[in-house]
């Protein structure tokens, strides 16, 4: 009995969710990771005009993010429970991140330095490469039967179209 018990034990520490099963964009001393981090999270960094709560299953979708002021991106929320919770509990769904609104920054995903080129970023990440109005990557992987996907695009008005503008980070809920 101690060994089911024990094999069991087992299998439920192993089958949990880490944060480092996601996808984690950095930059400074700071982090976030579409499907693990919630609200609360992004606090500590980022202002977000959020209401106090959020329903059942609901989706709050282009929520304007600034960073000291600079706008930043735009972020998705969810519950995932049935029952209203507060808005510091909504799990971060999906991040659009403008790049090019933070100067003098490195940015990260999972540690590993952004180039500004799209298509060298695609290179790193073994992602594909995609021409049509511009430049982008698309990079993604399962987490727990879940979609986790990251899209880096180019800058179409630009002279060079490869250089990385903007990303998009989103787990398929």
């Amino acid at each position: 009995m101690k060994k089911i018990l024990l094999a069991l034990s087992l299998l439920i520490l192993c089958s949990c969710v880490n944060r480092e099963d996601y996808y984690v964009f950095s930059f400074d001393d700071y982090s976030i990771t579409p499907g693990y981090d919630d609200v609360s999270f992004m606090d500590i960094a980022f202002d977000l005009d959020v209401p106090e709560s959020i329903d059942g299953y609901e989706k709050i979708k282009g929520i304007n993010m600034t960073f000291f002021g600079k706008y930043f991106g735009d972020v998705d929320l969810i519950n995932p429970t049935s029952k209203p919770i507060e808005i510091k509990d909504a799990k971060v769904s999906k991040l659009t991140l403008y790049l090019s609104q933070l100067t003098d920054h490195t940015f990260k995903i999972d540690g590993i330095d952004l180039e500004k080129s799209v298509k060298t970023n695609c290179e790193i990440f073994d992602g594909e490469y995609v021409v049509r109005n511009g430049y982008a990557c698309v990079i993604g992987k399962n987490v727990h039967g879940k979609k986790n996907v990251i899209v880096l695009y180019g800058d179409i008005y630009a002279m060079d179209q490869d250089e990385l503008n903007h990303l998009e980070i989103y787990v398929d809920e």
